[in-house]
C-alpha cells in the first residue's frame, strides 16, 4: 500500500465530496477488507463514518472524516494502515472568519504553524480580509512523531 493522503473537497477523479476524505492506495481486496475491519471499530475514536468504498478505476480506498479537526486521529490511521511516511494533507478554503493563517490551520487541522513561519500570518492576514481563497499543503514529513504539533505550508492564493 502506499501513504495515505488526506484530502478536502475533491477525491481524485474530480468529484466534489462534503467531507474531507482520507484515501489510501489499495493494491488488493485484503488491504481494503483490513482497512474496512480497522475503521470499522473506532468510528466515535477516530471521527470516522465507519464506511468505505473502492474508486475501482484508480484503486483507491476512500474514507470519509466526520471530525476533520482531529489530525492526531488521522496519524493514527495512517500507522495502522502500515505507512506512517511522510503523507500530505491538502485544505482548500476560505481563510475568511480567522484572524491568521496560523488560526486557520490550527483550527483546520489542530496543527499549529512551524516557529519560522509565523511571519507568514501577517503577509495573508491582508489576503483574509479580502476573504481570499488558499490552496495550502502541508508536508507532515517527521511531524508524525506524537510531540510534534507543527506544520510546514505551501500556501497558494486562489483565483477569485
Amino acid at each position: 500500500m502506499h501513504a495515505g493522503r488526506i484530502k478536502a473537497g475533491y477525491v481524485s477523479n474530480g468529484v466534489p465530496i462534503a467531507t474531507p476524505t482520507l484515501i489510501f492506495s489499495a493494491n488488493d481486496e485484503a488491504v481494503v477488507t483490513t482497512l474496512s475491519e480497522e475503521f470499522g471499530g473506532c468510528v466515535d475514536r477516530c471521527g470516522l463514518t465507519g464506511e468505505h468504498r473502492v474508486i475501482t478505476d484508480t484503486s483507491e480506498v476512500v474514507l470519509q472524516l466526520e471530525n476533520p479537526d482531529s489530525v492526531e486521529a488521522r496519524m493514527i490511521i495512517l500507522q495502522r494502515a502500515g505507512r506512517p511516511h511522510k503523507p500530505d494533507i491538502s485544505i482548500r478554503g476560505r481563510i475568511d472568519g480567522f484572524e491568521s493563517l496560523g488560526v486557520f490551520l490550527y483550527k483546520t487541522t489542530g496543527w499549529s504553524l512551524v516557529p519560522e513561519m509565523q511571519n507568514i500570518q501577517e503577509e495573508l492576514a491582508t489576503l483574509r480580509a479580502k476573504g481570499a481563497q488558499l490552496s495550502i499543503r502541508l508536508s507532515l514529513g517527521e511531524v508524525l512523531l506524537p510531540t510534534a504539533k507543527y506544520l510546514r505550508p505551501f500556501v497558494e492564493v486562489l483565483p477569485q
